[in-house]
């Protein structure tokens, strides 16, 4: 007899059994996620790096505003007239090569024409340098080498000794020369042919933003030969390639700006005072003299950052004790090479002007880098990897702190109006601005202005164009066989393009005439603007504390005078 009883135990069995053989639920089993070492250390990196640029970024945001002075205002002007379709060297002539005026046309283009868009084109430059320089130490060394390397160089590149709030065409030869150098390292690394014509192409970029670029584009080239085997012995017919692809690149920017002067017209001016003047210019420092500014100068590049250098020297040495992911010798060599070409960059001409280091800064930072790994490597026990690496950033921060430190009143107090005041005296770079905002309201667009001074940022600030195309008095005031002839072509320029506005600039930094320049320029100058076809409507009177401007009628019968003014002159009516 079947009771419900019967049936329940029944089912129970029924239910054993199967349990037995298969299970009611099926639950996958838990799979654990294995978080490798080698993703922590890559992406620890990657974000110590992002905190290096904040800090880069932070440093720089407060000097946004500091005055444009004489560079950055040619530099602004030639972008300027670009962005109006107007070529370099067409009415306005610099010894300078075009590669600036055009980055300072990009980044005014999306940024605005203003004081402020120029040195956040500065700071873009200076992040994108870090970040390469970063990749390029991390391919040759390692991360942490990487990382150290990268925090001296955005340091370091700011310092005021060197300028390093101003957007030197400098600054932007090592925005192109380090990603070249990064990639020449990646082609040597995974041997892809693409890597040598970019880095062919970036190198070639170098020297059209300064002619002494042209010491990194040598290297990458000389670099093929150092790296030609890449670890192990290869064909010749890829050492041609590497090679020819290199040059190729290389080419490519120079053609194209070449083919651009020719057809807007302006080859023959650029020749003239690209290739040919610069070298009457280049010869009129002796080796002594030049010995005498390396030393001054470099003096306020080391100031209050003693132990930080101390740990760049010894880099030097102990490159030869440290450990490389590529081959060591050649690694060696390559670093060896990047230090002589480095200091090439600073020595046509002996002057070594505080900005030329800027471009010496990448490879002292590596030095950095290597003296940090070298600390970080050394074996002390059985911690020795994280205990070596803690004492290396804490060894490094100190070096870096001190500087900061030393320097604390223009890394974070000083304001950037007194900054340029400190630096360039009683030229008159805080003022341009005010004068040039004072003739374009006394102006139309049309209207043309002549500044009798070296002074380009005037030009940049009034939005006006200059009627000659010499925005600078120093090429008619040095020893050398094209003087005279340039004051006269000028004095014919302004004579023919009869400008609305005269501008005097009264300070001697602005000419700086020697005992025997030619004073033809200076006598019609004078002449010119005491005449009568001229009448004065503006003033501005610098003195060591502060400055009066006079831009009324009322304010220019005041009696208080300076040594150093600007004198503001408008056609007579």
């Amino acid at each position: 007899m079947v009771t419900f009883e019967s049936v329940n135990q029944l089912k129970r069995n029924k239910f054993a059994a199967m349990a037995k053989t298969k299970p009611l639920i099926r639950r996958k089993p838990a799979i654990k996620k294995v978080v490798k070492p080698a993703f922590i250390k890559k992406h620890l990196f990657s974000l110590a790096l992002v905190l290096v640029l904040i800090f880069i970024t932070w440093l720089r945001l407060r000097l946004l505003n500091v005055p444009l002075e004489r560079d950055e205002g040619e530099y602004a002007y030639f972008g300027s007239l670009l962005l109006k379709g107007i070529p370099p060297y067409k009415m306005a002539y610099s010894m300078k090569f075009p590669g600036t005026y055009f980055v300072y046309a990009v980044f005014m283009f999306f940024l605005g024409q203003n004081t402020i868009a120029v040195h956040l084109g500065l700071l873009i430059a200076n992040l994108i340098s870090a970040v390469f320089l970063f990749l390029l130490v991390r391919t040759l060394i390692n991360d942490f080498a990487g990382l150290v390397a990268a925090a001296v160089f955005g340091v370091l590149a700011l310092n005021d000794g060197m300028l390093g709030f101003a957007a030197h065409a400098t600054h932007f030869v090592v925005m192109a020369a380090i990603p070249g150098l990064y990639y020449m390292l990646c082609g040597f690394k995974t041997r892809k042919p693409k890597y040598f014509f970019i880095a062919g192409v970036l190198l070639g970029l170098a020297p059209l933003f300064k002619q002494s670029g042209i010491f990194f584009s040598i290297l990458g080239f000389l670099s093929c030969l150092v790296f030609w085997a890449g670890g192990e012995k290869q064909p010749l017919r890829k050492l041609f390639r590497n090679v020819g692809l290199i040059v190729a690149g290389g080419l490519l920017p120079i053609v194209v700006v070449v083919l651009y002067l020719i057809s807007t017209g302006v080859w023959e001016n650029f020749w003239f005072w690209t290739i040919k003047y610069p070298f009457a210019y280049g010869s009129q420092v002796t080796f002594d003299k030049g010995m005498g500014y390396l030393l001054d100068h470099f003096g306020g590049i080391i100031k209050g950052f003693g132990l930080l250098w101390v740990l760049i020297v010894a880099g030097l040495p102990l490159m030869f004790f440290t450990g490389f992911r590529l081959s060591r010798k050649k690694a060696i060599i390559f670093l060896l090479a990047f230090f002589i070409f480095s200091v090439l960059t600073i020595v046509p001409g002996f002057y070594f002007r505080h900005h030329y280091f800027v471009s010496l800064m990448p490879v002292m930072a590596v030095f950095a880098g290597v003296s940090a790994n070298f600390v970080a490597s050394i074996k002390l026990g059985p911690f020795h990897g994280v205990i070596n690496k803690i004492v290396a950033i804490l060894i490094m921060m100190l070096a870096l702190g001190i500087g900061l430190s030393e320097n604390s009143a223009y890394y974070f107090i000083e304001k950037p109006a007194d900054i340029s005041r400190r630096i360039y005296g009683s030229n008159p770079f805080v003022e341009s601005e005010a004068i040039g905002d004072f003739i374009r309201r006394k102006t139309k667009p049309g209207d043309k202005v002549a500044v009798l001074g070296s002074e380009p940022q005037i030009y940049f600030f009034a939005q006006r164009q200059s009627a000659t195309g010499f925005i600078y008095m120093y090429p008619m005031m040095e020893m050398h066989d094209f003087n005279l002839a340039m004051q006269e072509q000028m004095i014919q320029e302004v004579e023919a393009a009869d400008p609305e506005i005269l501008v005097f600039v009264d300070i001697s930094a602005s000419w700086l005439k020697k005992p025997k320049s030619p004073t033809r320029l200076l006598s019609w100058a004078m002449q010119k603007s005491a005449g009568e076809a001229y009448q004065l409507i503006g003033t501005v009177e610098i003195f060591s504390d502060a400055t009066l401007y006079k831009f009324s009628e009322v304010a220019l019968k005041n009696q208080p005078e300076s040594n150093y003014r600007v004198r503001i002159f408008r056609k007579s009516r």
